[in-house]
């Protein structure tokens, strides 16, 4: 289950960023950002696994693409913001 969001303002960030992830073998996925990650408006997310959001962060960050924010979304549908 992708339940990590790594939060990113345009569509081309996340785009780069989840091309990024693919390349280097972590499944993702982009998706409009869920309302209560973005309350500035419009975001994009890239999700991914828990287990995963270490690597994917530090390929994210390697690319120049570090997210603005990321989340954790429990299995109780609470969230915990995560260190970017």
């Amino acid at each position: 289950m992708f339940d990590v969001y790594m939060i990113y303002r345009s569509v081309t960030y996340g785009q780069s960023a989840r091309a990024a992830l693919d390349r280097r073998g972590v499944p993702c996925r982009l998706i409009r950002s869920p309302r209560e990650y973005a309350p500035a408006g419009c975001a994009y997310a890239v999700t991914v696994r828990r287990r995963d959001y270490s690597r994917a962060l530090g390929l994210a960050a390697a690319e120049g693409m570090r997210p603005e924010a990321s989340f954790h979304r429990k299995a109780d549908g609470s969230s915990e913001r995560l260190a970017t």
